[in-house]
């Protein structure tokens, strides 16, 4: 019985033993297998994640290109933008943009032919002056003319003295030609006319009296006033004033104080 289980043993360990080896094989060559392999997947997953990133730059590139603008604070073109409102929203931003700076450059260009008028000192100024309307569709130009100025100013101060004038004239002439030796009103341009300007709160007839489809106006609405009347000045010449023009002037001073003033002698 001992003889029998000591064989069986021995064919028991040669049988593991055969098997250990055989085991040991096929893992060797499954790994040979395996690592080939996960290779590849892993080189696959890399070259995914690479397009990909390529992919949302790309996105992001046309995004920009087609918006025709880079995103701001507060702004948020989504991808899923419709091209149509992307092209709406570029040209509504370019025609804003352009009107900004032309205004931009006006204003400087006005600025700086101010700056080169120099209207200060007290001596005489001759100027000629030319107010404008310059509304679309509207332009005209309102009055022009030549003033001789002699006290110290500047260019922007001088221009809004000359719009507050003109207004003035415009509404007396209206008021005036209510009485039989007032001047007529001032007449409507031919554009203004035509385009049903000013409004008809404005307008009025030969004798000043309000009438819509009158041919006169009695002013200009305060909006339009502030952007589109504008006022060029050129200066002609310049001389010093005369010593006696002056010297009476120093004595009608003189005399305005002697008036208002209560001199009292003092015991």
């Amino acid at each position: 019985m001992n003889h029998e289980d000591h064989q069986y043993g021995e064919i028991g360990q040669q049988r593991a033993g055969a098997g250990t080896g055989i085991g040991n094989l096929m893992w060797l060559l499954a790994e040979m297998l395996r690592v080939p392999l996960t290779i590849f997947v892993s080189t696959i997953e890399v070259f995914t994640t690479s397009m990909r990133g390529i992919q949302r730059t790309t996105d992001q590139v046309i995004d920009t290109t087609v918006g025709g603008m880079i995103q701001g604070p507060g702004q948020n073109l989504s991808r899923a933008t419709p091209p149509g409102d992307l092209y709406e929203t570029r040209k509504h931003d370019t025609l804003t943009t352009s009107v900004e700076l032309k205004d931009q450059q006006q204003k400087e260009q006005s600025e700086m032919e101010d700056r080169d008028i120099d209207l200060r000192g007290d001596d005489l100024k001759l100027v000629e002056y030319d107010i404008w309307f310059t509304k679309a569709d509207l332009h005209a130009s309102l009055d022009n003319d030549r003033d001789v100025i002699a006290y110290s100013t500047t260019t922007g101060d001088y221009k809004g003295i000359r719009i507050s004038k003109f207004l003035r004239e415009l509404s007396d002439r209206a008021a005036e030609a209510q009485r039989p030796d007032g001047k007529e009103p001032v007449e409507r341009p031919n554009k203004w006319k035509e385009n049903n300007y000013p409004p008809a709160d404005f307008r009025v007839d030969e004798n000043g009296n309000p009438a819509e489809n009158g041919d006169y106006y009695s002013g200009i609405p305060l909006d339009d006033i502030d952007e589109f009347v504008k006022v060029d000045v050129r200066l002609i010449s310049r001389r010093p004033k005369d010593e006696k023009d002056e010297s009476d002037r120093l004595k009608d001073i003189n005399k305005t104080l002697r008036g208002t003033l209560n001199v009292r002698t003092v015991p």
